[in-house]
């Protein structure tokens, strides 16, 4: 019911730990996962995460030394998970025996400098697996007057000074693509559009608090009409 498989992963700007929940309720359980991130706030909640969001047939065990164990009512252990704060923008290599590297929901928000050196640390014996990766397009139902105007501040703010340097912002995916390409390394992508309705709570405390982080985001920037963005952001919120 659990397999297990002989492959480590290291998920790099873990957060709180979003892609390895989504990974144990696809019952992807790697045998050892390194997570790094350099906020400690967000590192501090993915055991919490993880145990609020798994199958209530799985338990997250502490062990020592930032470690814990993923295991079933049967006291089998299908996870090994290590938790590391590490600054991004200072790693140069992985441990040995890691098979995937995981970049989620991250590769807009990083540099071209640090794209490049986490590419340098792929060769044949792992894969760079990167997922929702932001390609500049938002679409809403209702649209609104001002969406295109709002998206088009919100792509530009997306490629400022962030904390692992100037961000590329929804250029990543194809800096990464030429950029592999180049290398000669083995490129697959697919679509995986993300949709999210308003018909749960959980998804409505999301959208509301995406609109309100563009908001801010936006607010202080050069040229935006705040005007505009006000009245979007009401509207948008109202709609929810």
């Amino acid at each position: 019911k659990y397999p297990s498989f002989d492959i480590n992963l290291v998920d790099v700007g873990c957060g709180s730990g979003n892609f390895i929940v989504w990974s144990i309720n696809q019952s992807l359980f790697f045998k050892e996962c390194l997570l790094i991130d350099n906020n400690q706030y967000l590192l501090d909640d993915i055991k919490s995460n993880i145990k609020a969001n798994i199958k209530k047939t799985l338990t997250i065990k502490t062990k020592r030394n930032n470690k814990y164990h993923l295991i079933t009512g049967k006291d089998k252990v299908l996870s090994e998970l290590k938790i590391k704060r590490m600054d991004i923008k200072k790693i140069n290599n992985f441990p040995d025996g890691f098979n995937i590297i995981s970049l989620s929901a991250i590769v807009d928000l990083m540099s071209k400098s640090i794209l490049t050196q986490i590419l340098s640390m792929v060769d044949e014996n792992n894969t760079l697996f990167c997922s929702l990766c932001f390609d500049g397009t938002v679409k809403w139902k209702p649209s609104h007057t001002h969406d295109k105007y709002i998206l088009k501040f919100f792509n530009d703010n997306q490629m400022t000074q962030k904390s692992m340097g100037v961000a590329l912002g929804f250029t990543a995916i194809d800096y990464l693509k030429n950029r592999a390409k180049k290398l000669n390394m083995k490129i697959k992508m697919c679509k995986s559009p993300w949709l999210i309705d308003n018909k749960s709570l959980v998804n409505r405390k999301f959208i509301l608090r995406y609109l309100l982080d563009v908001k801010k985001s936006l607010f202080c920037m050069e040229g935006i009409d705040k005007d505009i963005l006000r009245k979007w952001y009401i509207d948008k919120k109202s709609e929810q």
